[in-house]
């Protein structure tokens, strides 16, 4: 079965996404697809989603590229993975607001973790400002000890995106075209990069493995506490 097809607090993994984004009103909402395309667009579609086939699956950058048709005309575009499902409309909009108020060229959800272990690094140059995402297996000593990482959430301006796009190089063991590669392009061009630290750093774990996953117990926590506000009494409410 296909990763985002798995379920997590009683729906998908893709539909929390999609449901997450569309409190933001987009213009368009588009999901890359591959493996068990027809599945996964059965998910999406009936919430006002299209689909697009990446045919070869060549990495984050090209899927991004695969999009580029149906997103048209728009100026900015929200990028997320499809096995995050914990992230929230809210952090989301801060993440736009945060863009826009910068005049960024690429905006970055991130957090802070004390284990960052098996994730990229946010490299900062200055307080606010993005210099690159190494990943794990690229990290100097001295990069190892940051602890900020990157969701592989993004918030783009498109017009800035698409020419650093097109000079990204499939320089990896996989030869693929990475979207976070077109991060220190779009620094070495001098454009504003910027990273939002999300409030609550679960919102941008992913779903790798059934025990790694926590998704399931997060979301019963939050349904807790929603029951719990709205007047309901539960009984020892620890994680289950």
């Amino acid at each position: 079965m296909a990763k985002v097809l798995h379920r997590a607090g009683g729906r998908t993994l893709v539909e929390h996404i999609v449901r997450a984004c569309q409190s933001l009103k987009p213009r368009e909402t588009v999901v890359v697809v591959g493996h068990q395309a027809e599945q996964v667009a059965a998910v999406v579609e009936p919430l006002d989603a299209v689909t697009v086939m990446q045919q070869p699956q060549n990495g984050t950058g090209h899927a991004m590229q695969v999009a580029k048709r149906p997103l048209g005309r728009a100026k900015f575009a929200v990028v997320l993975p499809g096995d995050a499902p914990l992230v929230r409309t809210e952090t989301l909009k801060a993440l736009v607001a945060a863009h826009h108020n910068g005049n960024a060229a690429a905006t970055i959800l991130s957090a802070v973790l004390a284990d960052p272990s098996g994730y990229g690094r946010v490299v900062r140059k200055t307080e606010t400002a993005v210099s690159a995402i190494v990943e794990e297996s690229q990290l100097t000593d001295e990069q190892r000890e940051i602890n900020e990482i990157n969701s592989a959430i993004y918030c783009f301006t498109l017009e800035k995106l698409w020419p650093a796009l097109a000079q990204v190089k499939p320089n990896n063991k996989h030869r693929e075209l990475y979207l976070t590669d077109a991060i220190a392009v779009l620094n070495a061009k001098g454009e504003t990069v910027l990273a939002q630290v999300a409030a609550d750093s679960r919102e941008v774990l992913g779903c790798n493995t059934r025990g790694s996953c926590r998704s399931g117990r997060v979301f019963r926590e939050r349904k807790r506490n929603a029951l719990m506000d709205d007047g309901v009494t539960i009984q020892l409410p620890r994680p289950c």
